[in-house]
């Protein structure tokens, strides 16, 4: 199914962690925390560069780096099945760095951010949704129930 854009926009800006699925030699699945920035998800890169291999940076990195092609998960589970749903997001994503307003609204969404500061130069992804696709056992009314700022609560047949 496909949720609507103010719905959307709204599960966006309230869960807390995706899984961001980048393709390189193989398939590599990390989860992430993100912010919206306006229609775009940006993903901090933590100042913990690895150093297995002698890399300097992570796989997700190197990989976008040669496909930009990825996908964002976002998923929830439960006991009660009736909750179950996921969000798929297919797009784009490209290496960029961050700033300040990113910095608040990462703080603002993960208070744990407020003993982790960002490097002024820090290292960041932007995804570029391109498109959507959305499952709940319980349908729409899923998304609208966990979601209830949305205005579409209730509007699903």
């Amino acid at each position: 199914m496909l949720l609507p854009p103010a719905l959307l926009a709204r599960v966006l800006e309230a869960w807390p962690v995706a899984t961001l699925t980048t393709m390189g030699a193989q398939l590599h699945s990390v989860p992430d925390v993100f912010v919206a920035d306006g229609d775009d998800l940006v993903l901090p890169v933590d100042g913990k560069p690895k150093t297995a291999r002698g890399q300097v940076s992570l796989q997700r990195e190197h990989d976008l780096e040669r496909n930009p092609a990825c996908v964002m998960l976002l998923q929830n589970y439960s006991d009660d099945w009736d909750a179950l749903w996921w969000l798929r997001l297919n797009g784009n994503a490209s290496l960029t760095r961050g700033n300040d307003v990113l910095a608040e609204r990462l703080i603002d969404k993960y208070p744990q951010y407020v003993d982790l500061p960002f490097d002024p130069d820090w290292r960041a992804i932007r995804f570029v949704p391109e498109s959507h696709r959305a499952w709940a056992l319980a349908g729409g009314e899923a998304f609208a129930s966990r979601f209830p700022a949305s205005p579409f609560a209730g509007t699903f047949g």
